[in-house]
């Protein structure tokens, strides 16, 4: 039993949070855009893993049943594929003949009803000890904590909190700003050279002169300081000097801002419903 939950764990690990996960790296997508409602991503991760999971209770079901499903004529065909590989990412090699040696010693009916029984309990211990930590008073529930970009302060968007190590997306100098300007960097991403490329209806841009290409920068990132956009004159290419994080940079002048809390905002021009990439709240205190 212990070996049969280990390997439903296996399955998912490496059909569904393995794939994912590489998807993130390549394309530099991040989970919370991928699993945003309003991302086309998240309707087609969700269908994914929902078709994996399928695929998992024929698997089992066909376990249990001792190869049922495998000995129907034709569906063998289609399904062999699938069991061979959930045979291999389940690692049911191991433990497969125990089960076997269990079904040839008892009766089938008793060892699927026991097992039944046992998955009931334990999904039941789970749901229990689910609601009891989201009926807790305790503020230190991982529940509690916020999901959204705009009430969460990020050490990566501040030069002043980021280490040499991380990689950044968007920064600026500090989360404190005791000056009138406001220096904006914003990181090169493998996903923005298509939707550049169409913002300036361009397929040759690798090709074209560095003005062209920061007037097609200016187009694809709109910027804004408390919900007014902000017309930026120029971008700049640049090497963050910590991260070596290409990109380009810009600065702002913020002296017409008064001391307190402000909010700048980074938005992409792009076909994607989802178009906030990132939200920096700063404080003023000159």
């Amino acid at each position: 039993m212990f070996m049969s939950i280990l390997g439903a764990y296996f399955f998912i690990v490496f059909s569904i949070i393995i794939p994912v996960y590489g998807f993130l790296i390549i394309t530099d997508y991040t989970l919370e855009e991928v699993f945003s409602q309003s991302s086309t991503l998240n309707s087609i991760v969700t269908i994914y893993g929902r078709v994996l999971l399928v695929f998992g209770f024929i698997y089992l079901f066909d376990f249990l049943s001792l190869g049922l499903v495998k000995r129907i004529k034709y569906v063998n065909r289609v399904y062999y594929p699938i069991y061979r590989f959930i045979s291999i990412v389940t690692f049911s090699g191991l433990y497969r003949n125990i089960y076997y040696l269990l079904i040839s010693n008892f009766k089938k009916w008793k060892v699927i009803l026991f097992l039944i029984f046992f998955t009931t309990i334990t999904l039941f211990m789970i749901g229990q000890n689910t609601l009891s930590a989201s009926l807790s008073s305790s503020l230190s529930q991982l529940e509690f904590y916020g999901e959204e970009k705009e009430n969460i302060i990020e050490a990566l968007n501040y030069d002043n909190m980021n280490s040499s190590s991380k990689n950044v997306r968007v920064t600026i100098q500090s989360d404190i700003i005791t000056t009138n300007t406001l220096r904006l960097f914003i990181s090169d991403r493998v996903r923005f050279n298509d939707s550049i490329k169409l913002v300036c209806d361009n397929k040759m841009l690798d090709i074209e002169s560095d003005d062209y290409k920061l007037n097609c920068i200016k187009n694809f990132f709109k910027i804004s300081l408390n919900d007014s956009t902000i017309d930026i004159n120029k971008w700049f290419f640049h090497k963050h000097t910590t991260t070596n994080n290409k990109g380009v940079i810009t600065y702002l002048d913020i002296s017409h801002l008064s001391n307190g809390l402000h909010q700048l905002r980074v938005n992409l021009n792009r076909r994607s419903a989802d178009n906030n990439y990132a939200d920096i709240p700063f404080y003023i205190d000159r």
